[in-house]
């Protein structure tokens, strides 16, 4: 399996210099990137923004990475968005598919023999141009069975808290990415967590136990771990049908609490009170 220490994707574009002009057509920028390349062990890398003619491509890789192999997308926009490249020693990379703003490769490792698909997006600089953008990585999504890395530059956010400067954005400018994201399933995980209150429940231990006495033929720490795996699931349906909402049932306590001492307070008998209170 690649591992993804040694992928990254790049958007060659200007940092603080106003002559440091987008793209990896001069020398300079050709040898920082190589240089950076080799000092951090890459053997994948994705550039988007390279601003190189496909003519001067064949020349450009050699400033870079010589030897090794390359993808892109020319076949689908004139300037090439969207560069893959990777040392030919360690991987073998074909493209499965390629568009103005996708570049869709299936990884080999050489020595492994273990396969994986990468995925580099550069998308459009406009909410209606990037619709096809997400309606494409869901079809994609879809059809995926092996272990995959989508990576790149959506040039959207998930919320409007993400926009770190200028102008505020709204939730209709970011809905579109964030539905794309949920439907391909790449939200982040939610963290399994045990809550104490669980094992007071009448039926944990039951739970628990049952779990338990299922055997699985691997080693002692194997066995422990697919025991914990399959409990998480009962867990989970024990807290949606016993403790779900809990929170939201506690503050809809508190507020009926504070109505009920309101009335008293202001309107109860002594001993309508009492009898509120033994009803409590």
């Amino acid at each position: 399996m690649v591992s993804w220490l040694h992928c990254l994707w790049i958007e060659v574009e200007p940092q603080e210099h106003a002559d440091n002009l987008r793209g990896v057509n001069k020398g300079y920028k050709q040898k920082e990137l190589k240089n950076y390349l080799q000092a951090n062990k890459i053997s994948i890398a994705g550039l988007i923004e390279t601003r190189v003619k496909e003519q001067n491509m064949k020349a450009t890789i050699r400033g870079i990475a010589p030897g090794w192999g390359i993808l892109n997308n020319y076949n689908a926009t004139s300037n090439g968005r969207i560069w893959v490249i990777w040392d030919e020693n360690w991987y073998q990379i074909k493209v499965i598919s390629s568009t103005a703003q996708v570049l869709h490769c299936l990884i080999k490792d050489r020595i492994k023999g273990q396969q994986q698909v990468l995925i580099v997006v550069y998308g459009f600089n406009t909410i209606e141009r990037r619709k096809s953008l997400w309606q494409e990585l869901n079809t994609l999504a879809q059809g995926i069975s092996q272990p995959w890395l989508i990576a790149g530059d959506f040039n959207a956010i998930l919320s409007p808290q993400d926009r770190l400067a200028g102008a505020s954005i709204s939730l209709n400018d970011v809905k579109d990415f964030a539905a794309c994201i949920q439907s391909m399933g790449k939200c982040s995980r939610v963290n399994f967590k045990f809550f104490n209150t669980w094992a007071e429940h009448l039926s944990f231990m039951g739970l628990v136990e049952n779990i338990w006495k299922k055997e699985y033929r691997t080693g002692q720490m194997q066995r422990v771990w697919c025991k914990l795996k399959a409990l998480q699931p009962v867990l989970r349906q024990l807290n949606n049908e016993e403790f779900k909402f809990i929170s939201q049932k506690m503050e809809n306590a508190r507020e009926e609490l504070n109505r009920i001492q309101e009335h008293l307070t202001s309107q109860a008998t002594d001993e309508q009170i009492d009898q509120v209170r033994n009803g409590l």
